[in-house]
């Protein structure tokens, strides 16, 4: 399993995960577990759902992150 799908519970991804754009943008991956969905909010906006940027299934997600779309942000 991906890293980012580690967290207290073995079955689950994290809830949020920090991520960035090739263009530098700051974003957050939100973990909708009701939706089994992964929102992408800029940072700073987590709690304005009209500043969803991206709204992805986890293998869309996965892929997104394989092909370059959104970087982890260290």
């Amino acid at each position: 399993m991906c890293s980012f799908n580690e967290n207290d519970y073995a079955d689950s991804p994290r809830n949020v995960i920090a991520l960035s754009t090739t263009t530098g943008t700051r974003l957050n991956a939100i973990w909708k577990r009701k939706t089994d969905r992964w929102y992408i909010v800029e940072e700073g906006n987590e709690r304005n759902p009209n500043n969803v940027v991206d709204i992805l299934t986890p293998r869309q997600f996965q892929e997104a992150i394989e092909n370059g779309k959104y970087f982890f942000k260290w």
